[in-house]
């Protein structure tokens, strides 16, 4: 409660009275007002610039203070400093590889900013550390299978198999689990996890298209030219619709 909040507050304050070199004190003043909120919208009652000098301080004194460092990116990316962040970011994985949070912001940013590779290594120094989240699993099996899938499918079709047993009714979880399947030639398993993604999420045309595809590797023509139909309803200027023409004209012999 606020009593708490502004009682812990003044320890703080006290502690660093007490003792002014204490790099863990300045840390944790500054990592709790980066957090102190008030009100049902949790508003933050200090502004990143406000909890800088501590943060700042807590790293001078004490270079190697992982959650220093974190807290410190935190801070710049709230002022929109991405750069001055993952800095931040860095020095705090560099100090602590079990810094999944610090990861997790490094992978997006690097994702965000078309660096895969480099995003698919800090999902994964993540989820060495968290591995049971979800988020993470998602994001790193995306990009496993979006930017090297021939090496990678096998690790993402892993982090799939954990993050369906978590959340099994996740219909981006089902789809890419799916997929995996499918690469790994188990289509009628790839078929069954595809059609519960589109009764999850019916106008996903991505997952009607791969639908499709694994209805022509068994065989049913039919079925195959149905989903690439819906397909082309769903998404009829993007590159799925124009995957689905393709394999319609295709699948009539049309030249």
């Amino acid at each position: 409660d606020r009593d708490g909040q502004l009682k812990a507050l003044r320890f703080y304050e006290q502690a660093i009275e007490l003792d002014p070199q204490n790099a863990e004190a300045y840390y944790r003043r500054g990592a709790f007002m980066s957090n102190y909120t008030f009100g049902s919208e949790k508003v933050l009652l200090y502004s990143p610039e406000d909890v800088m000098a501590d943060l700042q301080r807590a790293v001078q004194l004490e270079p190697n203070l992982s959650g220093a460092h974190y807290a410190l990116g935190v801070a710049y990316d709230r002022m929109g400093k991405v750069d001055e962040a993952m800095v931040e970011f860095q020095k705090a994985v560099e100090l602590d590889a079990s810094d999944a949070r610090s990861q997790l912001y490094l992978a997006e940013k690097y994702a965000n900013s078309g660096q895969p590779q480099r995003a698919i290594s800090a999902f994964a120094a993540a989820l060495k550390a968290d591995p049971e989240n979800v988020e993470a699993l998602k994001d790193y099996a995306f990009l496993c299978l979006a930017h090297d899938e021939e090496r990678r499918w096998r690790e993402a079709k892993r982090a799939l198999e954990t993050a369906i047993q978590i959340r099994p009714n996740d219909p981006e979880i089902l789809m890419n689990y799916g997929y995996t399947l499918f690469l790994d030639r188990e289509n009628d398993e790839a078929i069954a996890h595809y059609l519960r993604s589109i009764q999850l999420k019916p106008d996903w045309a991505l997952s009607h298209y791969n639908l499709g595809v694994a209805y022509e590797a068994i065989g049913e023509k039919e079925l195959a030219l149905a989903e690439y139909q819906k397909v082309m309803q769903l998404d009829p200027r993007g590159s799925q619709g124009e995957k689905a023409t393709e394999r319609i004209r295709i699948l009539k012999g049309e030249k």
